[in-house]
């Protein structure tokens, strides 16, 4: 009883015992929960007040009112609904603050039908090609081509027509342009991709129309033109395209909220409310109006529950002009309103508001997508091309992180939110998102796209921004037509929206007074220079009196009164996205832009491209343009590439010239090197160039300019894309300016080459004149034939050249065969062929050039170094075989000189074929001649000089004539030849015959060799045909994809392979299934549906119907529990499951026959891996 008592009692206090252990040990991770939940409340309250209708509401109101495009009627409509809504429906102090800027306006562009009916269509036009609207009155025949392939245009009659086609097509409507079409109308898209836009628009002033027409509108047409092909009749057309530069005011629109906490710091909410849109007319742009919704509902949380601290809410416009809106501001409140004592008046719905650039501590910029609904957390971006902000913060940019994200589950120091690294879910007010954080350094894992935001301006201020970025996406359907608001998936917006305004209102709840210094002390100032800074560039454009005989700006007194000066400015450098300003200069040629991004220093420095035209709003026709001659090249920057390095040039006060010169437009195509079809292989920006020649005197021209718009070099597409900035393969083209009514002959050239890639000779346009090439490659090919064949007559006859020109030979008869196929080809309309064949017989004529050229060079330096071994030879001859005296010795001189030269002349083909030998050789007689006049002057210096010194110190030297010491030596030499005359016959034999047989009948052998191997594989071979690559980093061009489509139609089956490359640190690609769960991919390989490799894998699957489809290996399908129809989205881009393969078996089909297998390497392979 007593031991059961005592055993009862011992589990009693051994219960208690355990029961205040628990206490005592949980109680301050209980305490610390429940401090975060204390902390949390702001964010759940922020989160429980979202309305989710409220963002629907907003967006359908801002994307629904026409284009949005930066001054266009929506833009005007989407500022109006916000200034009401936030001054009307919640109260806030509002208020608009306007700047000036200048916009492309598309005002009613229509296509009429003029037979055989009688019909007008409105269409749209695309945005201009640099500065070139391509306004003005078309008419022709029109012709459809489906998608537009080289194939579609077989057998049309393609000139001077108006072509239609659809606007999934890629660049092919460059078919269009260089076989001399007037126009393109593309049918508008049901859907598409943002690419598909970006291939739309050219980097040179080309003036070749491109207009969107309605889907309903275009079947019409369509249907038209096949009723009229039946009845064997064309339809004709005419295109109006009505789109011209106009100088307006747009607005920024402003509310104030203020705060209970007694400080003067300002939190700084901001975001883009219009957009840009390759179809200005037509940008609905509902997916980009999703973060000004988002801003919109934040504003009524913080009406309804207040905020701690001072909220300036701000949506920008001026999206479409490269954020002019938010760089203006900056210039405005950062630069000229930076001091408290001489704040900013801003006149509100409800009053004055006074703010000063000094009192905005942070700016928070949401940027979001539908794509995804997981958020990047950035500083940096690609439209300044990111900065080092470690360099301007090292020791405070880590407190914002630590702000956001400690670990450290009791820090005092941390908003709230619980970040677990490994899984990137980030959990807030009980809720969790997928957050990446990339705010000390640019990380890309979650953002494989480009990354532009408004929060780039302000960091650049510098003012630290924080800009919540959607991740995952590449918002695929931004810039288009098909940006509607059904496209627009709000189950991806919520998360973001919930995320955004919970953490933000957290901050702006945050009661302790260390957090607004905290942010402030991040990067807070305003500076000009580098490393970061937001330059201001002033410009002057002038143009050269000849009656002053110096520059001039009265531009009133020289340009007509609807003729504009655009001037347009790039960064010119890679790593940057549409970072590109438009401004219009005044009747004096001043002009201004804010906002750049100063240059930097040193080696990391870059450089700005300036362009500056005067174009007839009326016509589109560029009338000045910008001189890269002797008179453009005498002012500061002494050329179109400038540098705002120092304080002067960062602030306007020196400013930029640009000079312009009377003008007409020649427009040039194919700009490739016709050997690799591709960019010359240089990393270099610009690795081609012009020089223009006057083809009447053969001088170089004064005055000129060009404009040239390339891909870059395959070396720096490479990196491009590795930026996520995407793949620039648009246009081979250049734009050349030339004085009016002057023939002029063009040569263009690699920068690595000394021949000339093309050559066009007696080209001649008028004033304001537009000359379009067409076919360029084919003008390339006949004048290399030209000027080889002209080289080659010559040579060719000579039996001594033979071995050095007769590949040369080879090279000219097939390319001139080609040529004359070609021609043949393009009257029957066999585009394809004939294009393939223009490019062969391009190559080929500079190959012969080339041969030709070097063969002709060598021979000039021959003849020169033999004739000047000819004159110490006939000296020699004299003294040894004659030895006269006085002026008899000068005669025979000159006769036994006289005889080799004839030797020379009948013995070998150089002094018949290279006169201009002759010539060099008698320049260098004529300075012998002079020799002596040389040597009498010297020898009298130098006599005055041994008098005075013999006068100085006196006669401590004996003379020695140096002179009559050597012509001894030569009469005692030859006196010793003469002793030995069989020695001397055999000397002289050998030194002739060695000679003779160096100089005189040795060639060298140009030309193509090929390399043979066996293949690495062993049969049977997974198909019989031929492989090209271009190396891993490497991409081939698409001229060559082309050459290869003609060259081998009907022959055989071209397909082209892609990969996707990404530009995260990792390599891994993101694919996310329809719930939302992420997976990642090694690889993902595009191919085409008659890829060889896949033949088994590809037969009998049903594809029709769908846009876009996949094939993923089992692992990645049990990740994201796919299954055939399932769905999945990479960066955005929604593609259907249509298969799961094995990962074992994906060997098989991935090896190709060179041995290494299709996929790109895989960087976290071991050595040797096969994958």
């Amino acid at each position: 009883m007593l031991k059961s008592k005592l055993t009862s009692g011992l589990t009693i206090l051994l219960v208690v015992f355990l029961v205040i252990a628990h206490i005592i040990v949980a109680y301050p991770q209980e305490e610390a929960e429940l401090a975060i939940k204390e902390q949390q409340k702001p964010a759940r309250l922020a989160i429980e007040s979202l309305n989710m209708d409220n963002i629907k509401k907003h967006v359908k109101a801002l994307s629904s009112s026409g284009s949005r495009f930066t001054g266009y009627e929506g833009y005007e409509k989407a500022a109006e609904y916000i200034y009401k809504y936030l001054s009307k429906n919640l109260g806030l102090n509002t208020w608009v603050w306007t700047y000036e800027a200048v916009v492309p306006y598309d005002v009613n562009s229509t296509l009429t039908i003029l037979s055989p009916v009688r019909k007008v269509f409105r269409v749209y036009a695309l945005f201009p090609n640099l500065i070139q609207t391509c306004t003005g009155v078309y008419e022709g025949k029109v012709v459809y081509v489906g998608e537009g392939n080289v194939k579609d245009f077989e057998g049309k009659d393609i000139t001077g027509s108006i072509v239609v086609m659809s606007y999934n097509s890629r660049a092919n409507w460059m078919y269009a342009l260089n076989l001399g079409a007037k126009a393109v109308v593309f049918i508008e898209p049901l859907y598409t991709v943002r690419g598909e836009g970006d291939y739309k628009v050219l980097e040179v002033p080309i003036k070749f129309p491109r207009v969107v027409m309605k889907y309903t509108d275009a079947k019409e047409l369509i249907q038209l033109l096949k009723d009229a092909d039946a009845k064997g009749v064309d339809v004709i057309a005419r295109l109006e395209v009505r789109m011209y530069w106009r100088k307006i005011v747009l607005k920024n629109v402003f509310a104030w909220v203020p705060g209970t906490l007694n400080e003067p710091h300002v939190i700084m909410l901001a975001c883009l409310f219009d957009a840009y849109g390759v179809v200005p007319g037509l940008t609905p742009a509902a997916d980009e109006a999703c973060s000004a919704a988002v801003l919109l509902e934040f504003a009524r949380i913080l009406k309804e529950h207040g905020s701690k601290r001072n909220v300036l809410l701000a949506f920008f416009s001026g999206a479409a002009i490269g954020m002019a809106g938010a760089r203006h501001f900056a210039e405005y409140l950062f630069f000229k309103h930076w001091d408290n004592d001489k704040p900013a008046i801003f006149n509100g719905s409800k009053g004055l508001i006074a703010i000063s650039g000094n009192q905005t501590v942070a700016v928070f910029v949401p940027c979001f997508s539908s794509d995804s609904p997981a958020i990047a957390l950035t500083t940096l971006g690609t439209f300044y091309g990111g900065l080092d902000i470690e360099h301007r913060a090292a020791t405070n940019i880590y407190a914002i992180e630590s702000y956001l994200k400690d670990y450290n589950l009791e820090s005092i120091r941390r908003a709230g939110g619980v970040y677990d690294l490994t899984t990137r879910r980030y959990r807030l007010a009980g809720r969790n998102y997928t957050i990446y954080f990339a705010i000390s350094s640019f990380d890309r894992e979650g953002l494989p796209s480009q990354v532009n935001h408004v929060g780039e301006v302000f960091l650049h201020v510098p003012i630290f921004s924080l800009t919540f970025y959607t991740a995952h996406a590449a918002r695929v359907i931004w810039e288009t037509p098909c940006d509607t608001f059904d496209k627009v998936n709000f189950d991806n917006i919520k998360p973001q929206a919930e995320f955004f305004c919970g953490l933000i209102y957290l901050i702006l709840s945050d009661p302790r007074a260390t957090v607004s210094p905290m942010l402030r002390d991040i990067m807070h100032g305003h500076s000009r220079t580098a490393p970061v800074g937001l330059a201001l560039l002033r410009g002057k454009v002038r143009y050269y009196n000849y009656s002053k005989a110096w520059y001039d700006y009265h531009w009133n007194r020289v340009i007509e009164e609807n003729e504009y000066i655009i001037v347009y400015v790039r960064m010119h450098t890679i790593g940057v996205y549409k970072h590109f300003f438009v401004a219009i200069a005044n009747e004096t040629g001043d002009f201004e832009i804010p906002g750049l991004k100063p240059s930097g220093w040193a080696l990391g420095a870059f450089e700005y491209q300036i362009w500056a035209f005067v174009i007839n709003n009326n016509t589109g026709n560029i009338v000045w343009a910008p001189s890269h001659g002797y008179y453009g090249r005498r002012l500061w920057p002494f050329g179109p590439l400038f540098t705002l390095r120092s304080g002067d040039e960062a602030s306007g006060r020196v400013p930029v010239n640009v000079v312009l010169f009377r003008c007409g437009t020649i427009v040039l195509h194919d700009m490739i090197d016709p050997t690799t079809l591709a960019t010359p292989l240089v990393a270099r920006m610009e690795p081609m160039f012009f020089i223009i020649y006057d083809s009447r005197s053969r001088a170089q021209l004064l005055d000129y300019g060009y404009v040239i718009s390339t891909p870059p070099s395959p070396l720096l597409t490479a990196r491009m894309i590795s930026l996520g900035i995407g793949d620039p393969a648009i246009g081979y083209d250049a734009v050349v300016f030339v004085p009016p009514d002057t023939p002029v002959d063009i040569v263009f050239k690699s920068v690595i080459e000394e021949a000339p890639l093309g050559i066009l000779k007696k080209l001649k346009v008028s004033e304001g004149e537009y000359l379009d090439v067409s076919i360029t490659a084919l003008k390339y090919a006949g004048e290399m034939i030209r000027l080889a064949g002209e080289r080659l007559n010559v040579m060719e006859n000579e039996a001594t050249l033979a071995g050095s020109v007769g590949r040369a030979v080879g090279y000219y008869n097939e390319a001139q065969n080609l040529y004359n196929r070609a021609c043949e080809l393009l009257k029957k309309g066999a585009f394809t062929e004939a294009y393939a064949l223009i490019y062969r017989s391009w190559d080929l004529a500079r190959k012969a050039y080339i041969i030709a050229r070097e063969v002709y060079v060598n021979i000039v330096y021959t003849n020169i170094m033999l004739i000047l071994l000819l004159i110490p030879m006939a000296l020699v001859i004299e003294r040894l075989v004659f030895e006269k005296h006085g002026l008899k010795r000068i005669f025979c001189i000159l006769g036994v000189l006289a005889v080799f030269i004839a030797l020379s002349y009948i013995l070998h083909p150089g002094l018949r074929i290279a006169w201009n030998s002759v010539m060099a050789s008698l320049s260098i007689f004529s300075f012998i001649l002079t020799l002596p006049v040389l040597g009498f002057v010297v020898s009298g210096v130098i006599s005055l000089a041994k008098e005075i010194r013999r006068k100085v110190i006196g006669e401590h030297f004996i003379d020695v004539s140096r002179f009559s010491i050597m012509s001894a030596a030569l009469s005692v030499g030859v006196g010793n030849l003469k002793k030995r005359p069989l020695r001397t016959i055999l000397t002289l034999s050998s030194v002739t015959c060695l000679v003779l047989s160096l100089v005189l009948f040795t060639s060298w052998t140009f030309g193509d060799f090929y390399k043979t191997q066996k293949l690495p594989v062993k049969p049977p071979y997974p198909y019989q045909g031929i492989l090209i690559k271009a190396g891993e980093e490497v991409s081939i061009s698409p001229s060559l994809l082309e050459y290869l489509i003609g060259y081998f139609k009907g022959k055989g089956e071209v397909c082209p392979r892609v990969w996707l490359r990404v530009p995260s640190r990792e390599g891994w690609i993101c694919v996310m299934n329809e719930e939302k769960k992420l997976g990642f991919a090694k690889a993902v390989i595009g191919v085409c549906a008659e890829e060889p490799l896949l033949k088994n894998v590809l037969k009998g699957l049903e594809c029709r119907g769908l846009m876009f489809f996949a094939i993923v290996t089992e692992d990645l399908a049990k990740d994201l529990d796919l299954v055939p129809g399932s769905c999945i989205y990479v960066a955005g881009i929604k593609l259907t499951v249509v298969k799961i393969i094995k990962v074992e078996e994906a060997r098989t089909y991935l090896q190709d026959i060179d041995g290494d297998y299709i996929t790109p390497k895989d960087p976290e392979a071991p050595p040797g891996a096969p994958i």
